[in-house]
């Protein structure tokens, strides 16, 4: 799943958005990549059957900076007259 995540976000990386996106964009960008971390940690944990590293991992990504930058990317994309998504800025 992180892979896919980093994929999509290099993607996105890869577009030249309007200049009234470009700025939503690059924090889509970093909000993907950050998340694709957080996935990465919840694998290893599990792998570990650290469940106490999971829950942790689990329970911050709700209010993590990857989520949070996310949400603010899908705002400035709906202020912007854009139709945003999958829970993104809400």
């Amino acid at each position: 799943a992180a892979d896919s995540v980093d994929g999509l976000a290099d993607e996105l990386d890869g577009l030249n958005p309007p200049d009234d996106a470009a700025d939503a964009n690059a924090k889509l960008v970093d909000a993907l990549h950050g998340l694709a971390d957080s996935f990465r940690q919840l694998a290893e944990a599990a792998k570990n059957k650290d469940l106490e590293k999971f829950r942790e991992v689990g329970q911050g990504l709700q209010t993590s900076e990857a989520v949070k930058t996310g949400n603010q990317a899908g705002a400035e994309l709906r202020r912007a007259g854009y139709t945003v998504r999958n829970g993104i800025g809400q």
